[in-house]
């Protein structure tokens, strides 16, 4: 797996888009870093697409993208 380098002091929010990423909608919020990590190990392993910009992460599954966004 790689190295993220997220900040394990953050709770990280989830948004869930439908539509590639146009627009989003809250989900679940209070995920530690560590969630975050494990979540984006099974996405790679199921050969989804993972992407990060910093402390911002988002995976795809072909159908929807979640985002991970360090809560400030």
């Amino acid at each position: 797996m790689r190295d993220l380098n997220l900040d394990e002091t953050k709770q990280y929010d989830t948004d869930l888009s439908t539509d590639g990423g146009r627009t989003w909608q809250a989900g679940p919020s209070g995920n530690c870093s560590g969630a975050v990590e494990a979540h984006v190990a099974g996405a790679e392993q199921r050969g989804h697409t993972v992407r990060v910009d910093g402390q911002v992460v988002i995976t795809g599954d072909g159908h929807s993208l979640l985002r991970w966004t360090p809560r400030s």
